[in-house]
């Protein structure tokens, strides 16, 4: 039927319109019946216009650093044992509503590491064996992760349940990570790779796709984690660096086309965490995203955590472009970010939209959560609540500091060492203090969660002035301020024998650098294997240590490890090459003899040359000290051939055997003024007798008296002696009086770190009073640099001066010195 003309002429537009919009007109089209033809008008031909890039909204749940922080049992709560829930059964409800209510894509949840040890109900639960792991695997299943990486503190569980947990976790097919871990042929451990997906013909990460897009997912524990964990632990396991292992990752995902985006966990210490640092690292050009471990306080200018809600935002790596996120830390936090993910030329690009703090404080907790906490906790109580020596009471009740104390000496005695260091963060939930009961096993756990292996080593001196209120030292405190070991004032120049949890060995909280350790090595229990804090202390209670056997209790107030009475051996060895000048002053009889043959007196003054060896050990307790010493001295002198060559000016030998009773001075609180009393013997001889004389030297010197201390390390002794020139035709004892000061080895100044230090002795002898009065004076001042760690330079003076009324006159000797030497020194406390 044909149109109406009416109609033709509304329909003519709308069919024009309609042909520019669908493109041009067909030339061969014929037009309607009764109109002529129109002659449309044909737009030029355009490129037909590019598609909209696909973009998709990614949202992350960033989690880490639970350490097993599910709850804490509470075996002594009033009405029974309880669990002070954490806040991780919230967590779950938060995490589980961000999933629900999300829009597809579902989030993408990531673990930084550090998720179930050493928490008091993962460490019981470990101890169950399988069925207590795949109990522990059921609650932290909860989240519904994508990826959690290895944690170093995942890697300290006991040596005996290393194995079943990794073995456990690749049977749950539980998504660990951590790419850069190897075990080599014949490792102890092998399911720890398999877990992870580094064993032979695995894949070290894992793929999952969110609204289409393939996410390759990659973790990497930094190896200076490594030292976490004990070598035992650690025998077989390789730890590759973040440059080695995933560029080639990186480098395989891209070219096979595994994935269209790369993540990255790297848990690394927080101090590592610059963007500078990871723009230096080969590899991270082709990753798109960087989870770290864990929000810090000072991170990236950050001076305090974000509060909740507030925009956190984010970071690129210099260079690459990659963004850079954090994870939350611990089970009351999480961060909360979106990522926006379009679709280009290029493939995929990431460009992040916002990042929050969310706090789960306050969140209704997931009742299932609760339901299998609360029977956990009451299955524990059971097991490790009981006392671990209930017929030992207490004679009180034991506080905080009761408590660390007790720690601190428990671990001191196993260790046999003077000190003990521990970390004040280690000690927690100090609340369930003070207690009179006897301690459990849940108690050990609950007040030291972290536990750790124990390391012994040697530390100087000079570093244990700077113990802060972050360390628990046991064996040090301080009187008026100034700290002392066992008593004793700190020796600057002297090893300390330590022992402490391998955090603080590591340099955890800053308490000292892991490099002021000397002669580390990991304290073994009896089967050989690394000892474990609470498993000490456990055996300690088992064992009865430090039970009073009159009375069958244990004393909190008492301090266990008394080490005060028991003395401190110190040995010293050193040897000096001089060039000296030497001025000798001898009076002359009226037969033109020397007046007195002394060995010092009967010399010339020339230029000389000078060795000595100096021997020495000493032993200082509270109430008593003692030792003795031994010096032997050469020197010559070189003429001319034609005036006889080489001539030997003096070789003599002297020892030394004192003993001084403290006892008085410790009562009064070792102040310096109150007398020492002391006797002492003294041995000078010679091997070559000088020609003046047809008899060898050996004199023998009785003293006592007492030693007052003025200001240390200086001592004044006043007393009397009695000397016998053994050897000596005639001779008989002759009494007197000595007086003189010693002044110890110390250091004065340091110049680059190497010490200046002074010793001195001077000594003056009056014997044969009233008749011959016999003066002898002794001095020795001695200046060391140190060059190296055993090799000093030194200058030396050496006095010695004598006078008897018949001659009336004096004699003297002056050896100014210039030399090398070489000392040892060590010392070693008595246990």
């Amino acid at each position: 039927m044909r149109p109406d003309p009416i109609h033709r002429s509304a329909v003519l537009p709308l069919l024009v319109l309609l042909a520019l919009l669908a493109g041009p007109a067909r030339a061969d089209e014929e037009p309607a019946d009764g109109e002529a033809p129109v002659e449309a008008e044909v737009p030029a031909e355009e490129p037909p216009a590019a598609a909209e890039p696909e973009a998709i909204t990614l949202p992350l749940v960033l989690l880490g650093g639970f350490k097993g922080d599910l709850g804490l049992p509470d075996c002594r709560a009033e009405g029974g044992p309880a669990l002070r829930h954490s806040s991780y059964a919230s967590l779950v409800a938060s995490v589980g509503e961000l999933v629900a209510a999300a829009p597809d894509p579902a989030p993408l949840v990531l673990h930084s590491g550090d998720l179930h040890f050493p928490g008091a109900l993962p460490r019981y639960l470990v101890d169950g064996g399988d069925d207590g792991i795949d109990r522990l695997f059921g609650l932290v299943e909860r989240i519904p992760y994508d990826a959690v990486s290895l944690g170093g503190l995942d890697l300290s569980l006991p040596a005996d349940r290393v194995a079943p947990f990794f073995a456990r976790a690749e049977a749950r097919d539980f998504p660990l990570l951590a790419a850069n871990l190897s075990c080599e042929e014949g490792a102890p451990r092998p399911e720890v790779c398999r877990a992870l997906g580094t064993a032979a013909e695995q894949e070290p990460f894992r793929v999952v796709e969110r609204g289409g897009v393939r996410i390759a997912l990659i973790s990497v524990l930094d190896p200076s984690h490594a030292n976490e964990i004990s070598a035992e632990k650690r025998r077989g396991l390789g730890f590759g660096t973040f440059e080695a292992v995933v560029p080639p990752l990186v480098a395989r995902i891209r070219s096979e086309d595994l994935a269209d985006l790369v993540v990255v966990q790297h848990h690394t210490h927080a101090r590592s965490q610059e963007l500078s640092l990871l723009g230096e690292l080969p590899g991270i050009e082709g990753v798109d995203l960087v989870v770290l471990k864990q929000l810090r306080k000072g991170l990236w200018g950050k001076q305090e955590p974000s509060a909740e809600g507030r925009d956190l935002g984010w970071s690129r790596v210099p260079g690459s472009g990659a963004t850079v996120l954090v994870a939350g830390r611990g089970v009351d936090q999480a961060v909360v970010a979106e990522l926006e993910l379009q679709h280009g030329p290029d493939g995929w690009e990431v460009s992040p939209r916002s990042a929050r703090l969310l706090d789960v404080d306050g969140v209704a907790p997931d009742a299932d959560t609760v339901e299998a906490l609360d029977a956990l906790g009451a299955s524990y109580c059971e097991d490790w609540g009981r006392p671990v020596q209930p017929d030992v009471p207490l004679a009180s009740a034991m506080g905080e500091e009761e408590f660390a104390r007790y720690v601190l000496d428990v671990m001191r005695d196993e260790a046999r060492t003077e000190l003990s260091l521990l970390n004040a963060g280690a000690l927690r939930n100090t609340d369930l203090l003070p207690t009179s009961e006897p301690l459990s096993r849940a108690d050990l756990h609950a007040l030291l969660p972290f536990g750790g292996e124990l390391v012994r080593a040697r530390l100087k001196g000079e570093v244990l002035w700077f113990f802060g209120a972050n360390a628990l030292v046991g064996g040090m405190e301080r009187v008026n301020g100034v700290p002392r070991v066992n008593g004793r004032p700190i020796d600057p120049t002297r090893t300390y024998s330590v022992v402490m949890n391998r955090f603080v060995a590591d340099g955890g909280d800053s308490i000292l650098p892991p490099t002021a350790l000397k002669r580390r090595k990991t304290v073994e229990g009896e089967d050989g294997q690394p000892l474990e804090l609470v498993d000490l202390l456990v055996r300690s209670l088992q064992e009865r240590w430090f039970v009073k056997k009159r009375t069958g209790v244990l004393d909190p107030a008492a301090r266990h490890v008394d080490l005060i009475q028991k003395p401190v051996f110190t040995g010293t060895a050193s040897g000096n090459l001089s060039y000296s000048r030497v001025a000798v002053e001898n009076p002359e009889l009226e037969t033109g003899a020397p007046a007195y043959d002394k060995s010092e007196l009967v010399a010339y003054t020339s230029h000389r040359f000078s060795g000595d060896a100096r021997l020495a050990v000493r032993g200082d307790s509270r109430d008593h000290d003692f030792g003795g010493s031994l010096v032997l001295a050469y020197s010559f002198v070189q003429f001319a051939e034609e005036l006889g060559g080489r001539f030997e000016t003096g070789d003599w030998l002297r020892g030394r055997l004192n003993y001084d009773f403290a006892g008085l001075r410790s009562l009064a609180g070792d102040q310096g003024f109150v007398p020492v009393p002391f006797v002492e013997a003294q041995l000078m001889t010679e091997f070559d007798r000088p020609e003046t004389r047809d008899w060898r030297r050996f004199e023998l010197t009785a003293i006592g008296g007492a030693r007052f201390r003025p200001v240390r390390p200086f001592t004044f002794m006043v007393g009397g002696n009695t000397r016998h020139e053994v050897m000596e035709p005639d001779s008989k004892p002759l009494g007197g009086i000595v007086v003189g000061y010693t002044l110890r080895r110390t250091t004065l100044f340091s110049i680059v770190k190497n010490p200046v230090e002074l010793e001195s002795e001077s000594s003056w002898f009056y014997n044969d009073i009233g008749r011959t009065d016999m003066h002898e004076i002794r001095h020795f001042t001695r200046l060391s640099f140190q060059l190296f760690q055993r090799l000093f330079v030194t200058a030396s003076v050496n006095v010695y001066a004598y006078r008897e009324r018949p001659v009336d006159a004096w004699g003297a000797y002056l050896d100014l010195t210039l030399g090398l030497g070489f000392g040892f020194r060590s010392s070693a406390q008595a246990m």
